[in-house]
């Protein structure tokens, strides 16, 4: 996380101090982290985890952003049949910054560089760049890490592919006369050395956060409850803003793909993120003979956890609570509720793989759908 150095100094003075419970308390929980790394407990992983600790308000708004952006993840992870934590790489890359563009031009969440993932199909030009689609720059992502992971058959290999690039994992192969990550990382760039250890880090804070008292901090109601929606001709982001009455700033803080504000015409389709509600006045207005064409709503969940002013006067959500019976989980339960289990459990601070009891209550958030236009 970016910090100035005092900042910095904080965060090492805290570790010295609480280091004795702190360290103690992540090393247990890191020895059963189940975590695709080989060697989660590394004492660097250890500093990274107290450092996190120590930026607590920084930590929050990080984990409360995953509500925005977790749920479309998701589905490209369950699509390929990849690790979940896999997830956890955009807050290493990008902080969840989908404006993020580093000095070697990578770009979006996942930061992705346009000579390597144009392979995978992403349109990157003037008018659309699908490294910012949070749908499209998520498959080539893991598709990229797919490959990496099948060719070297460790994740340790793959992740560190993924930050410094084929050709320098390969170099390091070389030298290392090895493919034990232990002795290929002597010979990649420090900022990869580092990468694992980070990646570890992150991995638990989002696992165990609940555990040190961290509470997600969560943004804009409308900037968590998005959906992808399918457009498949020409329409500019002002439109949209005028057919669903939502901000066009909230529109193309969600859709920085389209650079020249317009969704271009194409008969294979461009997704268009909106929040949730103003799902039914989109399609009325795509539905219209003008507007040709079909379009597929795939809704992520509202999130609305500690943090959020005033919901039971929000006109456009309403509060239920769900009784649970014998058996169900919170990956049954999401779709009867049009959400994700990850959802589920921000909403009701639980962990995502705790198993629920016959009559525990869940505190449910809905969208109220916004009214068609006459």
């Amino acid at each position: 996380m970016k910090k100035n150095l005092l900042t910095i100094a904080l965060a090492l003075g805290f570790c010295s101090i609480v280091s004795a419970t702190v360290d103690a308390d992540v090393e247990n929980r890191l020895n059963s982290l189940n975590c695709i790394i080989s060697n989660p407990s590394d004492p660097a992983a250890i500093k990274m985890i107290c450092r996190l600790l120590a930026s607590k308000q920084e930590t929050e708004k990080l984990i409360g952003r995953t509500a925005t952006y977790f749920p479309f993840f998701d589905q490209q992870l369950k699509k390929y049949n990849l690790p979940e934590e896999l997830k956890y790489v955009t807050l290493l890359e990008s902080e969840l910054n989908n404006r993020e563009v580093s000095g070697s031009g990578a770009t979006g969440v996942w930061q992705l560089m346009a000579d390597v993932h144009q392979e995978f199909g992403l349109r990157i030009d003037r008018a659309l760049d699908e490294r910012y689609d949070l749908l499209r720059s998520s498959e080539a992502a893991l598709k990229d890490l797919k490959r990496m992971y099948e060719a070297y058959g460790d994740w340790n290999l793959a992740l560190a592919g993924y930050n410094c690039g084929v050709g320098k994992l390969a170099e390091a192969i070389k030298r290392a006369r090895s493919k034990n990550f232990e002795q290929v990382k002597n010979f990649l760039p420090e900022q990869t050395r580092n990468y694992i250890p980070k990646f570890v880090a992150y991995t638990y804070i989002m696992r165990n956060y609940r555990h040190h008292g961290l509470h997600p901090r969560l943004p804009n109601i409308d900037m968590q409850v998005v959906g992808a929606v399918k457009v498949f001709n020409y329409m500019t982001l002002q439109q949209a803003a005028d057919v669903t009455g939502v901000p066009l700033t909230i529109i193309k803080d969600l859709n920085p793909q389209y650079g020249e504000g317009f969704v271009p015409d194409d008969k294979e389709g461009h997704n268009l993120f909106l929040p949730r509600r103003v799902g039914p006045a989109l399609e009325e207005y795509l539905a219209h003979p003008d507007m040709k064409g079909s379009i597929a709503l795939h809704f992520s969940p509202i999130v609305i956890t500690d943090g959020v002013p005033a919901l039971k006067e929000d006109p456009n959500y309403f509060m239920s609570v769900y009784t649970c019976a014998e058996g169900e989980t919170l990956e049954s339960l999401a779709p009867l509720f049009n959400c994700d289990a990850y959802n589920l459990a921000l909403w009701n601070h639980l962990d995502p793989s705790a198993p629920l009891t016959a009559g525990q209550e869940l505190t449910l958030y809905m969208p109220r759908v916004a009214p068609k236009r006459a």
